[in-house]
C-alpha cells in the first residue's frame, strides 16, 4: 500500500523496478490527477504496466484516483509472448 496520494513520477520512484512484489502480490496506491486531462493518457498506467502490474479496479473521485493493481510478473510466458 502507498500511504500517500502520489503522481506518476513519485510513484514510479516509490517503485524503483517493481520487484517490491512477488508476482500475484497486490498495489494498492492513491493517486494524484495531474494539472492536465488527456482522457488518452493513462499515466499511472504507464507507470505499473512496465513493472508487471495490471491494473484491476480504479476508484476516481475529485481529483483523487485509487488504483489496485496484481503483479502478474514479466517472466515465464508473458516473456515468451
Amino acid at each position: 500500500i502507498a500511504p500517500q496520494a502520489c503522481g506518476a513520477e513519485e510513484l514510479s520512484a516509490l517503485l524503483q523496478d517493481g520487484e517490491c512484489l512477488r508476482d500475484g502480490g497486490i498495489l494498492i496506491v492513491q493517486t494524484v490527477a495531474p494539472a492536465w486531462s488527456d482522457a488518452a493518457v493513462d499515466p499511472i498506467a504507464g507507470v505499473l504496466e512496465p513493472l508487471g502490474f495490471e491494473i484491476q479496479f480504479r476508484l476516481s473521485d475529485r481529483s483523487r484516483t485509487v488504483c489496485v493493481a496484481r503483479r502478474v510478473g514479466v517472466g515465464g510466458f508473458k516473456q515468451a509472448a
